[in-house]
C-alpha cells in the first residue's frame, strides 16, 4: 500500500502552490501538502481521530513482532544490534503512518469532491458492513456516557486532543486484549499440569509430597482467579482516567481563558522547549495510558493475591502464618495510634479553640501549653509510623496516577522533572496561545478593520488615476485636523470604557498594572513607594513624550502650521520646492497625544485616506505582522483568520498589553 499511498500524495501536491521557495517555477506547483492541522483547528475532529485511530492496530502489530520492514539480525554485530532493531522500528513505523497518510489527506483537502472519491476508492478494500445490534449498542452506551460526562456548551475540544483521547482509548483497547488473552492462553496451559490423571501430580506422589502438590495447586487457583477481576479493573480505571483528562483538560482550557494558570509551574519555559515539548504531547500521553494500565493490573493483581492467599485463605483454613500473625498482635496498637491521633483533634476543637473551632482563637492557654509538652514524644513516636504511611501513601499514588499525564508525580518546585506533565503543560500554554478565543475575535477584528485585501493592490494602480500625491497629502492632513475633536471624544469614551472593564473584571488589573498590584499587596505602608514609583512612570512617560515629539520634528522637513491657519496657508507649507523628497516619508501626526494611548497614525504618501489608511497599536512596541490574504486553493490555510470559532463569546472592550490602550470588540 505505500505505492498508491505516494501516487495519491502526488495527486494531491499538484493542487497547492509554494509560497516561498522558487513560487515562479511551473506556477508554483507542486506543493507541500500536510495530513492534519493539529495547532488550531476545529474542524472534522471526529473524521481525523477515526482516520488516525485506523492505523493503532497496525502501529501495535508492530511490537507483537508483525513487522514491515525487517532484517537478518544475525549477521548484526551485537554492539549495534539494539541500535539496528530501534533504526527498523522507526522504518517500520514511518511505513504504517505512510498508508495511512492520504486517508487524513483527503479530510484535509479543500478540494471535497477529489477528497471523497479519492478516499473511497482508497479505503474500499476496508468496508465492512455494521450490524444493527452495534447500533443499538452505541446509542446505549451514548446514554450512559451522558450520565457520567456532562458537556460544556460552547466549548469545543481541540482537533488533537479528540485525536489523542481516541489514539490512547484504541491503543488500551488493543493492549488490553492482548494482555488478557496471552495470560489467559497461559493459564488454561498450565491449568493441564494440574489434572488429576497428570504426570505432574504423579511426581508428587512418588515423592510422597502430595501436599506440596496441592499447596503448589491452591497457589496456581488463586494466581489465576485474581487475575480476571484486577485485570478488568485496571481497563475499566484506565478508561476512566481518560475520560476524566477530557474534564480536567476543558477545565485547565477555561482556566486560561480567564488568566487563571495555578497548575502551571512557577518557571517558565523557553518558548523553544514549549514548542519541543508539545510536539512530543500526544506521543507521551498514549504511552503514559498504556504504561498506566499494565502497572496499575500488576500492582491490583499483587494486592488481590496477598490478601488472598495470605489472610483469607489461612483465616478460612484455621491456619496462620506470620501475615496473619503480626496482624492478630499489632492491630491494637495501631488503632491505639490511630485514637490517639484524631483525639489531638477533637481535644483542640472542644478545648483549645473558641467557637467549637469556627474562629482560629486560642483559649485554655495553660492547658495547650502542657499538652504540647507531654504530647511532644508521643509524637515523636507517632511520627516514626507517619512517615511510613507518608511513603507507602506516595507510592500508591504515584503508581495509581502515573497514567495521568496531566498530574504531576514530583513535589512543588520540581514539576518540570517530570517529563509526560511538562509536555502535556507545553501543550496547553501553546494551544490557548494559538486559540484563545478572546485573541482569535481581536484579531479577526483587526484585520477586517484595515483592509488588508484592498492593501495589496499595487501603488502603480493609484498612479494611473491621475491623482497627484501632493494634493492627497495635503486633502489627508486636513481631514485628520478636522478629526482632532473625534480623536479626543474617542478618547475620553475608552478610558471611560478601562474603568467600566475594570470594575466588572476585577482580575484583569493585575495584569494592567502588575508593579503596582504587588506594591499594595505588601501593605499600606508602601503606598508612598507606589506613589513615588507612579510619579516616575509619568516623569519617564513624558520625557519619552517629548524626546519622541523632538525626533519628529526634526525627522520632518515639512512645516505644519496651527488648526487656525486657512486651507490656503497649509497648501503652500506642503507644497515646497522639496516635493521629491517629500513623496517617500510618511507623515507622522502627533498632535497632543498621551502616552496611555501609544497609537501612532501612520497616513501613507502612497495611498489615499479613503481607501488605504492602516492603523497601527504599538501599545508595548509590538507591531501587526502582515497576515497574507491570500488563500490556498488546495487546503486549509489561515483557518483562524477566515472563521470566527463558535465558542467565541461577545467581548464589550479590551485591554492590550500593559494597560495602554482599550479597543472595543464587538460581538462577531
Amino acid at each position: 500500500m505505500a505505492g498508491p499511498a505516494v501516487f495519491v500524495t502526488a495527486v494531491f501536491a499538484l493542487f497547492v502552490k509554494r509560497k516561498a521557495l522558487y513560487p515562479d517555477l511551473l506556477n508554483g506547483r507542486p506543493g507541500i501538502v500536510y495530513a492534519v492541522n493539529l495547532l488550531d483547528s476545529y474542524r472534522d475532529r471526529i473524521g481525523h481521530a477515526c482516520a488516525i485511530g485506523v492505523s493503532c492496530v497496525s502501529i501495535l502489530d508492530l511490537f507483537f513482532g508483525n513487522s514491515y520492514v525487517d532484517i537478518n539480525y544475525d549477521d548484526v554485530p551485537v554492539m549495534v544490534r539494539g541500535a539496528t532493531k530501534t533504526l527498523v522500528l522507526t522504518a517500520n513505523v514511518w511505513m504504517v503512518t505512510l498508508v495511512y497518510f492520504p486517508i487524513s489527506l483527503c479530510l484535509t483537502t479543500k478540494k471535497k469532491t477529489l477528497g471523497n472519491a479519492v478516499g473511497f476508492a482508497y479505503t474500499a478494500v476496508w468496508v465492512n458492513p455494521k450490524p444493527s445490534d452495534e447500533k443499538q449498542l452505541y446509542k446505549k452506551l451514548q446514554r450512559v456516557i451522558e450520565k457520567v460526562y456532562r458537556s460544556e456548551p460552547g466549548f469545543k475540544y481541540s482537533r488533537r486532543m479528540v485525536v489523542t483521547a481516541v489514539l490512547a482509548a484504541l491503543s488500551l483497547y488493543e493492549l488490553g486484549i492482548a494482555y488478557i488473552g496471552g495470560l489467559g492462553i497461559f493459564f488454561e496451559y498450565v491449568g493441564e499440569v494440574f489434572k488429576e490423571e497428570g504426570t505432574f501430580k504423579d511426581f508428587f506422589e512418588f515423592t510422597n509430597s502430595t501436599e506440596s502438590f496441592y499447596e503448589i495447586e491452591a497457589f496456581y487457583i488463586i494466581l489465576r482467579d485474581s487475575f480476571w477481576p484486577t485485570s478488568v479493573a485496571a481497563m475499566g480505571i484506565s478508561i476512566g482516567f481518560n475520560i476524566h483528562f477530557l474534564y480536567y483538560y476543558r477545565q485547565n482550557t477555561l482556566n486560561l481563558w480567564k488568566g487563571i494558570k495555578k497548575f502551571i509551574p512557577e518557571d517558565e519555559l523557553p518558548n523553544s522547549y514549549i514548542v519541543a515539548s508539545s510536539l512530543r504531547y500526544s506521543g507521551y500521553h498514549v504511552g503514559f495510558a498504556l504504561w498506566g494500565f499494565l502497572i496499575l493490573q500488576v500492582l491490583f493483581w499483587l494486592i488481590t493475591f496477598v490478601c488472598w492467599y495470605f489472610i483469607v485463605r489461612p483465616i478460612s483454613l484455621g491456619e496462620s502464618n506470620f501475615l496473619t500473625t503480626l496482624i492478630r498482635n499489632q492491630w491494637l496498637t495501631a488503632v491505639v495510634g490511630l485514637v490517639i491521633y484524631y483525639g489531638q483533634i477533637l481535644a483542640s476543637r472542644i478545648f483549645f479553640l473558641e467557637g467549637n473551632g469556627k474562629i482560629l482563637s486560642l483559649t485554655n492557654r495553660r492547658s495547650l501549653h502542657n499538652s504540647t509538652y507531654f504530647f511532644l514524644f508521643l509524637n515523636i513516636l507517632l511520627g516514626l509510623f507517619s512517615c511510613l504511611l507518608r511513603i507507602g501513601y506516595s507510592v500508591l499514588f504515584g503508581i495509581l496516577l502515573v497514567g495521568r499525564i496531566d498530574r504531576c508525580l514530583l513535589m512543588k518546585g520540581y514539576e518540570l522533572w517530570d517529563s509526560g506533565f511538562k509536555s502535556y503543560v507545553a501543550f496547553m500554554q501553546l494551544e490557548v496561545a494559538q486559540t484563545h478565543p478572546v485573541v482569535v475575535s481581536f484579531c479577526y477584528m483587526m484585520w477586517k478593520m484595515t483592509g488588508k485585501r484592498s492593501r495589496l493592490e499595487s501603488i502603480d494602480g493609484y498612479d494611473r488615476l491621475g491623482e497627484s500625491r501632493s494634493l492627497r497629502m495635503i486633502e489627508g492632513h486636513r481631514n485628520n485636523a478636522e478629526s482632532e475633536s473625534c480623536r479626543k471624544a474617542r478618547v475620553a469614551r475608552n478610558r471611560w470604557l478601562v474603568a467600566y472593564t475594570l470594575v466588572q473584571n476585577p482580575s484583569l488589573v493585575i495584569d494592567r498594572s502588575p508593579d503596582a498590584f504587588r506594591m499594595l499587596l505588601r501593605g499600606g505602608g508602601e503606598t508612598g513607594d507606589w506613589e513615588e514609583t507612579r510619579s516616575s512612570q509619568e516623569s519617564k512617560r513624558s520625557s519619552s513624550s517629548s524626546m519622541k515629539k523632538a525626533s519628529i520634528s526634526s525627522i520632518d522637513e515639512t512645516t505644519f502650521t496651527s488648526a487656525n491657519q486657512t486651507q490656503e496657508e497649509n497648501r503652500t507649507t506642503f507644497i515646497s520646492a522639496n516635493q521629491t523628497q517629500e513623496e517617500n516619508k510618511t507623515i507622522f501626526i502627533s498632535a497632543n497625544q498621551t502616552q496611555e494611548e501609544n497609537k501612532t497614525i501612520f497616513i501613507s504618501a502612497n495611498q489615499t485616506q479613503e481607501e488605504n489608511k492602516t492603523i497601527f497599536i504599538s501599545a508595548n512596541q509590538i507591531q501587526e505582522e502582515d497576515v497574507s490574504t491570500e488563500e490556498n486553493e488546495g487546503f486549509e490555510g489561515d483557518e483562524i483568520l477566515n472563521e470566527v470559532p463558535e465558542h467565541s463569546h461577545e467581548i464589550v472592550t479590551m485591554s492590550l498589553p500593559g494597560g495602554s490602550e482599550v479597543v472595543e470588540v464587538a460581538k462577531v
